[in-house]
């Protein structure tokens, strides 16, 4: 069961050295009157991630001085560049294809019209990243293997000698197995790099960019060097000896330049050179959706002109407008340019209905002001002060912060909207999001719930035939990041309240010219 106004999947009790389980509880039901008439009716995603977790450009070493024995775990917080279950990300895109397959209507019983992703499809930037997701997502055979078919070449594999990292088929006792409870898998990595074959998703979807779809781990624009590295044969296992690691860390920021560790003295492994595992360009996340075929949002202007930002009708109530708030000088927060801001600003002066505004950045990560000329972008208090000029904007939906949540930006009777978060697909929960539209006498209604996908809440590790067993894996692997049981980042902040996840939101109504015509 998916529907969490049914039933939820919680964690078990944490105990030390013991891995959670996953358990079922009461469901958390969202009150909708039949009298309330239905606007618009969408599934949310956000942050999926889509992973090659072989890249040569990863930096999964920077995660371990995150961990909880590490001197700078309560200075730095939490990175998120190596998770246990990094080669699972397919698998968990197609049990949430599943789900959203299963969910036709919206709490009134209304049609679902469309689903929204808003942001971080891939992980990486890469050409194979978008590959698979675009595969999976309008359906058809996807193999989620780079470099060698054969063998694995990432971090955890037979040759992999660093106990920082989980190694699922054993070799190396490894502190995630010893001190955690981690499992021993054995076939684990033949079975993650099976190819599958996807449904896809039976809704017309469209896709907002975020930064992980832009740069290099979410936090560099790629240049020559990255770019080389990238699709080459050495892959970066450790920082330089010598390397001040405190500075090395603060550098990577989520306010640019943020620059890439590419020293030519770090230590490299060998693996397997993959030229599908390249960068793309500016124009090119854009280009590779329109050549798939189908309307995912962006157009042929969004090419030509290397911009990630779109607006369309979803229905006769309900205009969508698309932010594209990566800042392309580095860093993973988010902002907007002034040729965008400029744009932003015509489409809410022309709309005649309500609008949805979607981004990957939610309002409060709008801090990026890094710049590489005299214009200065535009951040959260800009952008909030113009959305609230016009009445008919009555909801933003974000995600980036891989956290259910909610909240509302208001300025007087008849002005503001409410801004939604939904968690992402490489975390903890896991989750995505349905969102109805409603009105009824002089008010507005949203109402939202959150729904897992079709993973085994408790998978059998013994057979790793079946794609949602492999999607149950990484959920319960999820709900046991050593790194988040506690302090300033616990996994509990991401699930949210109740009020986060499955509520009924209430505005008043708004007059808009034409809205019925």
């Amino acid at each position: 069961m998916s529907d969490t106004r049914r039933t939820r999947l919680t964690r078990e009790t944490r105990i030390p050295g013991r891995m959670r389980g996953i358990v079922q509880t009461d469901g958390e039901p969202v009150p909708v009157h039949a009298d309330w008439r239905s606007l618009a009716a969408f599934i949310h995603l956000s942050d999926l991630h889509i992973m090659d977790a072989q890249s040569p450009s990863r930096v999964e070493y920077y995660d371990r001085y995150t961990d909880p024995d590490m001197e700078l775990h309560s200075e730095i917080g939490y990175i998120g560049t190596y998770r246990p279950h990094d080669a699972l990300t397919t698998h968990v895109l197609a049990a949430t294809i599943d789900a959203v397959n299963a969910i036709t209507t919206a709490p009134s019983g209304a049609p679902i019209e469309a689903v929204l992703i808003t942001g971080d499809t891939v992980d990486n930037a890469q050409q194979n990243e978008v590959e698979w997701y675009l595969g999976l997502l309008d359906g058809g055979a996807v193999h989620p293997a780079s470099g060698d078919p054969e063998r694995w070449e990432g971090v955890g594999g037979p040759d992999d000698p660093d106990d920082r990292y989980w190694h699922p088929e054993g070799g190396v006792e490894d502190r995630p197995r010893s001190l955690h409870g981690f499992p021993t898998i054995p076939g684990y990595f033949d079975a993650v790099q099976r190819p599958l074959r996807s449904p896809g998703i039976r809704h017309p979807w469209f896709a907002i960019h975020g930064n992980h779809d832009a740069m290099l781990c979410g936090t560099t624009m790629p240049d020559s060097d990255t770019r080389a590295l990238t699709i080459g044969d050495q892959r970066i296992v450790r920082e330089k000896p010598g390397t001040v690691i405190r500075e090395m860390l603060l550098d990577w920021s989520p306010i640019g330049p943020s620059p890439f560790p590419l020293v030519p003295d770090s230590p490299t492994v060998h693996v397997t050179p993959d030229p599908r595992r390249r960068f793309v360009e500016p124009g090119d996340y854009a280009a590779m959706h329109l050549e798939c075929g189908h309307d995912h949002g962006f157009t042929s202007d969004n090419v030509a002109t290397k911009t990630n930002y779109w607006t369309r009708q979803l229905n006769e109530h309900v205009t969508l407008i698309a932010m594209d708030t990566v800042n392309r000088h580095g860093g993973w927060h988010g902002c907007i340019d002034r040729v965008q801001l400029a744009w932003l600003r015509s489409q809410l002066e022309v709309a005649d209905r309500y609008v949805i505004v979607l981004s990957h950045h939610p309002a409060e990560t709008l801090v990026n002001g890094h710049t590489i000329d005299e214009s200065a972008p535009a951040l959260e208090a800009e952008v909030v002060e113009l959305l609230q000029e016009f009445p008919n904007v009555i909801l933003w939906v974000a995600g980036h912060t891989h956290r259910n949540q909610i909240s509302f930006h208001g300025s007087g009777p008849g002005h503001g909207f409410w801004h939604i978060r939904t968690s992402s697909l490489i975390d903890w929960p896991q989750q995505s999001r349905v969102i109805e539209v409603l009105e009824h006498d002089d008010e507005l209604h949203i109402a939202t719930y959150v729904f897992d996908h079709h993973g085994v809440a408790q998978p059998d590790i013994a057979d790793l035939t079946a794609v949602t067993t492999l999607a149950g894996i990484s959920r319960w692997l999820a709900a046991n990041n050593w790194q988040r049981q506690e302090g300033d980042h616990p996994l509990d902040k991401l699930e949210g309240k109740r009020d986060d996840r499955n509520v009924v939101l209430h505005l008043a109504k708004r007059p808009i010219a034409r809205l019925h015509a």
